[in-house]
């Protein structure tokens, strides 16, 4: 791999946010596998986040804003998935899933 590639606007995007995950992650507790997929979300986060954040603060730099959604993403993303379990989302999903093809209560509802 030569250095030419991290000149590539792709690379130059997606770095900064890899950047502060990775940098968020040296403060993480937990599994591996929780590590791992918290990183990924917060790199994800922040190359997609990057762009709008700029938009709405003209004055930043877009890779110090792609660095910082990459080091606060996780924890975003960690909160976000807090709320999905609080609300139970994936039960009201399926309920609502069961009544829409027509089928009958889960059986733990019926005893």
């Amino acid at each position: 791999m030569s250095l030419e590639n991290f000149n590539h606007p792709e690379v130059a995007k997606t770095l900064p946010g890899v950047l502060g995950s990775l940098t968020a992650l040296l403060f993480l507790k937990g599994p591996w596998q929780l590590k791992l997929g918290m990183f990924l979300a917060g790199a994800v986060f922040a190359r997609y986040g990057t762009a709008t954040l700029v938009s709405y603060v003209n004055a930043l730099d877009p890779g110090f804003a792609g660095y910082i959604l990459g080091l606060v993403g996780m924890a975003i993303v960690a909160k976000i998935f807090e709320f999905w379990e609080k609300l139970e989302a994936a039960n009201l999903f399926q309920d609502a899933l069961r009544k829409w093809l027509g089928l009958g209560p889960r059986k733990n509802d019926e005893e």
